[in-house]
């Protein structure tokens, strides 16, 4: 009976984690998703300064949620990211805004696909 007791302990742990694990990467990709998508609309509006200040935001958010994301996801994924993230703020400081609204959409396509892998769904978790 105790080892029932405990195999229903560790179950319990699994599945939080993985709650937690899904509710963080949420989270990070909707801020993420926020300022990359207002960066992408003062390239629009030809606004570098503002573009700028949106993606060294993004690139705060990241470096916040970089640790955690670490522990569950593949350091390629979240170097790769980390790379196009940085490399948006300099973009926008030169005025290369076609470029940097370029990249602005690599580095959502990328956050979607963390997202994507990231969920705690059936076929992700076995």
């Amino acid at each position: 009976m105790k080892r029932l007791w405990a195999a229903g302990l560790l179950l319990l742990c699994a599945l939080s984690l993985c709650l937690w694990q899904g509710a963080h990467t949420r989270e990070t990709a909707r801020a993420l998703n926020s300022e990359l998508s207002s960066a992408l609309k003062a390239c629009g509006q030809e606004d570098g300064a503002l573009a700028a200040s949106h993606t060294q935001a993004a690139l705060d958010a990241w470096e916040e949620a970089r640790g955690l994301l670490c522990i569950y996801t593949a350091h390629t994924r979240v170097e790769e990211l980390g790379k196009t993230l940085s490399g948006l703020t300099p973009l926008a400081q030169y005025g290369a805004l076609d470029q940097l609204a370029c990249e602005c959409e690599r580095a959502l396509a990328q956050v979607e696909a963390l997202r994507g892998i990231d969920e705690p769904t059936l076929e992700n978790i076995l």
